[in-house]
C-alpha cells in the first residue's frame, strides 16, 4: 500500500538536495487500487481467497511477484487471456522445468490441444514421481467458481491454504486449460535465477 502512496518526507528531502527534478518520478498512477492485507502468511490459496469482494462474479488475473516473464514477443497475461477468451474457463501459466526443480512447483499433467493443454490432474510439489514436466508460473486466469472451492478447502502442504487443491476440486467440476508461455520466466525466489535476470535487465539497458 505504501508503495502506490505519496510520500512528504521523501519530496521533502528531495527538494532540500535541489533534486525537485526528480518529484515528477513520483507520481501515482491515476487508477483505482484496492487492498487485502493477508494478516497471517496462510498460503497462495487463502491471499486470493481475500480477494472475493473485489472480484465479483467476473473472471480474474492472478499474478505474483516474485515470478518476472520477459514477454517474447506477447506477455504472458495476454497469451492466458487469448485462452479464456477461447474456452471461458481457467486458465494456467505453465512453462518446462528441469526434473530436480518440479519438487518446488505445482506440476500438472494434461492433454495438448492446439494452442494450449486440457489438464487433467495438477499437484503441489512432487517429492517423487511429478506427472510431467509442465510447472505451474505465477499467471492465471480463474472463473469465479475457484472462490467456491478456496472456501471448502483445508490446510494442505505445509500447513497452508494450497491454490492447487482448489484447483483440483475446480477441476472436478468444469474444464482448466494450461498455456505454455513463450517469454523467459525468472522465479526470483530463487538466487541463481534472481542473479540471471538482473544480469540479463544490465545487458539490455
Amino acid at each position: 500500500m505504501d508503495y502506490f502512496d505519496s510520500s512528504i518526507e521523501l519530496e521533502a528531502f528531495l527538494k532540500s538536495k535541489n533534486k525537485k527534478h526528480l518529484i515528477k518520478k513520483l507520481e501515482i498512477p491515476n487508477v483505482e487500487i484496492l487492498y487485502k492485507r493477508q494478516a497471517v502468511a496462510n498460503g497462495l490459496g487463502d491471499a486470493i481467497r481475500l480477494g472475493k469482494e473485489f472480484v465479483g462474479n467476473e473472471p480474474f488475473a492472478v499474478l505474483l511477484p516474485d515470478d518476472i516473464v520477459i514477454p517474447d514477443p506477447v506477455p504472458a497475461l495476454k497469451e492466458l487471456i487469448e485462452v479464456h477468451k477461447e474456452t471461458q474457463g481457467s486458465v494456467i501459466g505453465l512453462k518446462q522445468v528441469k526434473q530436480d526443480c518440479l519438487k518446488d512447483y505445482g506440476v500438472i499433467q494434461g492433454w495438448p490441444k492446439e494452442r494450449f493443454i486440457e489438464i487433467q490432474d495438477i499437484v503441489e510439489k512432487p517429492e517423487t514421481n511429478p506427472p510431467s514436466d509442465l510447472a505451474v508460473i505465477g499467471r492465471y486466469i480463474f472463473t469465479p467458481k475457484l472462490f467456491t472451492y478456496l472456501e471448502l478447502t483445508n490446510e494442505g502442504v505445509e500447513g497452508e491454504l494450497q491454490l492447487t487443491d482448489a484447483i483440483k476440486s475446480l477441476l472436478a467440476n468444469e474444464s482448466v486449460f494450461g498455456k505454455i508461455i513463450s517469454g523467459d520466466r525468472y522465479d526470483i525466489g530463487k538466487l541463481k535465477e534472481y542473479v540471471e535476470l538482473v544480469n540479463r535487465l544490465i545487458k539490455t539497458d
